[in-house]
């Protein structure tokens, strides 16, 4: 996997993005404030950003595993998890899976709910012939159509978009090959957070939930506020006026969400 490092010798933090994104969430947000105070990490998932994929068909752990590998060969010992979206829930994950070599987790506008079905695009994307037609006959015109900020604003709204963030991210997230992947992953995590939904409550680490009140996208009352009743050690961080990416709009609020996870797991 690609993955950015600093240089830095502090506390370790990982980072995981979540659908349509890439480390570059991090790197062109919070990362260069935090490797200030931390060694700190972001990682490409398997098929997105410059990252590889062995296999479309990829489970949830099949994707922990090649994190959980990466972090032991680069001799991360122990960092904070900061999942950004469906990377919270991957945090999340990687925490029940390895439960003893997790400081504490940081989960960012998480999804951490069931869910029965992905929405119907997921659907048609990852069928045999029909979603390659379907991505080149109407998604990627569609592209043509709209400009990169207008088609990352969901992400952003109600705070400014990144215009910077949209015109490197966009046309990573369109390409064929992270498109699908996408699709596939988006499908696994209903049948992942099902499981995992039943193991919440032995988190015994420090978890620190932000999430903003406007965020559409992973709504803070159907996630991360169901999820702070379910972990009773965890911190719940609302932020007004904030929609699905503090991590632009609210940086200095998503450090010190980081900051408090590493004070409580002392």
């Amino acid at each position: 996997d690609s993955n950015g490092k600093s240089g830095s010798k502090g506390v370790p933090v990982v980072m995981i993005h979540g659908t349509y994104s890439s480390l570059n969430a991090f790197k062109m947000s919070i990362f260069d404030k935090l490797s200030e105070r931390y060694e700190a990490t972001a990682f490409d998932l398997p098929g997105y950003g410059k990252s590889g994929r062995p296999k479309l068909k990829m489970s949830y752990d099949d994707r922990v595993e090649m994190i959980h590998e990466a972090i032991q060969k680069l001799g991360i010992e122990k960092p904070i998890l900061a999942g950004h979206s469906s990377g919270g829930s991957f945090a999340l994950r990687y925490a029940l899976k390895y439960s003893g070599e997790v400081r504490a987790l940081v989960l960012i506008s998480p999804y951490t709910e069931p869910y029965k079905k992905a929405n119907k695009i997921y659907r048609v994307t990852t069928t045999p012939v029909i979603g390659d037609l379907f991505f080149y006959l109407i998604l990627k015109p569609f592209q043509f159509f709209r400009r990169d900020w207008t088609l990352a604003k969901p992400g952003f709204t109600p705070n400014p978009v990144s215009r910077e963030y949209a015109a490197k991210e966009v046309g990573l997230a369109l390409r064929r090959k992270t498109f699908r992947a996408n699709a596939h992953d988006v499908k696994m995590l209903g049948p992942a957070l099902i499981e995992m939904d039943k193991h919440y409550g032995e988190i015994k680490i420090p978890v620190v939930i932000i999430t903003g009140e406007e965020d559409k996208i992973s709504i803070f009352k159907l996630n991360g506020e169901i999820l702070h009743k379910k972990i009773p050690q965890s911190t719940l961080i609302l932020l007004p006026q904030t929609g699905h990416n503090p991590l632009f709009s609210k940086p200095e609020e998503v450090l010190e969400a980081i900051k408090l996870a590493e004070k409580t797991s002392r």
